[in-house]
C-alpha cells in the first residue's frame, strides 16, 4: 500500500515534514513507510521539478512493490483492514462486557456480604434478646419461688403458733376452758379450713374445723352435729332397737 497526501501547503510539500499524529503514524508504519506528497496543482506547475520529483518517487514505489497495486488488491486490503477493525471492536466490546460483568458481580457480592452481615447482626441481637428474656424469666421465677417460700414459712409459723395455743388450751382444766363443764364455751374461737377464725356460735354443719386427731396431730374435721353435755341434769333416754330384714335383732 502507498499513501498519497494531497492538499499539502507549499512548505509541507517542499520539506516533506507533515508531522504525523499517532494514528497517522501508525498507518504510515503499516504501509511500510511508503508515502508520497501529491503537489497541489494550484501551487506547483505540473512541469515543475517539485511536481516531477514527487511523481518519480511515486513511480519508484509502485515499481518496487512485489505485485501491482490494483483495485482488487485495494479492496482486499480494505476488507482486511475492516475485518481487523471489527475484530478490535469486538475485542473492546468483550472487554467492556467482561468489565461490566465483573463490576456487577462485585456489586452483587458486596450486597450479599452486607445482607449476610445484617443477618449476623440481627441474629446476634436476637440471641442477646433471648438471653435477656431468659434472665428476666429466671429472675421472676426466683421472685415467685421466694414469695412462695415466704408464704410457706409464714403459714408454718402460724400453724406452730396455733398448735402452741391449742396445746396450752388442752393443758388447762375443763372448767377453765368451758366455763364449768366438758363442753366449749359458745364464744370459743375455732379455725376453719379456709383459714378464717370464728366463734363457736357461728360454726355450721359441714364446716371443717381444725382439731386434734387421736394421735394428737392437727387436722381439719367436718362438723356433723351439735351436742350438749351436761353432768348435772337428769333426763329420760329412749332405747331404740333395730330389727334385721330376717326378723332377728
Amino acid at each position: 500500500m502507498i499513501i498519497v497526501f494531497t492538499k499539502c501547503n507549499k512548505k509541507q510539500t517542499l520539506s516533506g515534514d507533515l508531522k504525523f499524529n499517532d494514528k497517522l503514524q501508525q498507518l504510515v508504519n503499516e504501509a511500510k513507510n511508503r508515502w508520497v506528497i501529491a503537489p497541489n496543482a494550484e501551487i506547483f506547475d505540473p512541469e515543475s521539478d517539485t511536481f516531477q520529483q514527487n511523481i518519480d518517487k511515486l513511480k519508484s514505489m509502485i515499481i518496487g512493490m512485489k505485485a501491482p497495486y490494483t483495485i482488487a488488491l485495494f479492496r482486499r486490503i480494505r476488507e482486511a483492514r475492516e475485518t481487523e477493525l471489527e475484530r478490535q471492536k469486538q475485542d473492546r466490546e468483550r472487554e467492556a462486557k467482561a468489565i461490566q460483568e465483573a463490576t456487577e458481580r462485585k456489586a452483587r457480592e458486596e450486597a450479599e456480604a452486607r445482607i449476610q452481615q445484617q443477618l449476623r447482626e440481627e441474629n446476634a441481637k436476637s440471641e442477646e434478646e433471648r438471653a435477656k428474656q431468659q434472665q428476666e424469666f429466671a429472675r421472676q421465677m426466683a421472685a415467685i419461688n421466694q414469695r412462695m417460700q415466704d408464704a410457706q414459712n409464714q403459714h408454718k409459723m402460724a400453724m406452730e403458733q396455733m398448735q402452741w395455743k391449742l396445746d396450752e388450751v388442752l393443758r388447762r382444766p375443763v372448767q377453765e376452758v368451758g366455763g364449768g363443764g366438758p363442753c366449749f364455751a359458745i364464744d370459743t374461737k375455732v379455725t376453719k379450713s379456709d383459714g378464717k377464725v370464728i366463734p363457736l356460735s357461728q360454726v355450721e354443719i359441714g364446716d371443717r374445723i381444725l382439731c386434734h386427731d387421736s394421735a394428737g396431730k392437727l387436722e381439719y374435721s367436718e362438723v356433723y352435729l351439735f351436742i350438749d353435755y351436761d353432768m348435772t341434769s337428769v333426763t329420760e333416754y329412749r332405747t331404740i332397737s333395730f330389727t334385721k330384714p330376717d326378723g332377728t335383732k
